[in-house]
């Protein structure tokens, strides 16, 4: 990800943390097709990288407001992701 994006991402978690409305729908929107498509790669179906990507964004949801630096979220992520479609 380049800096712009980081900076993006962690300007989302803090307006997230401060519940902001709609800093859910905008981080959801930024990662859709690029987390879709690595669930896709690792649990080789399309109904079953769906499962787990609605799985990831509940943890991940849960877990923004202990998020300290919003420049780690790609990486919580895709961990999270990770964790998740490995189960």
């Amino acid at each position: 990800m380049s800096d712009a994006d980081l900076l993006l991402c962690e300007m989302l978690v803090l307006r997230f943390q401060r519940r902001n409305a709609s800093a859910a729908s905008e981080l959801v929107a930024l990662f859709e097709k690029p987390l879709l498509y690595y669930l896709r790669r690792l649990v080789g179906s399309e109904d079953n990288a769906w499962d787990v990507y609605q799985e990831t964004w509940i943890s991940v949801f849960r877990a923004l407001p202990g998020l300290r630096d919003g420049r780690a979220l790609p990486a919580y992520l895709y961990r999270t992701a990770r964790n998740h479609a490995l189960v």
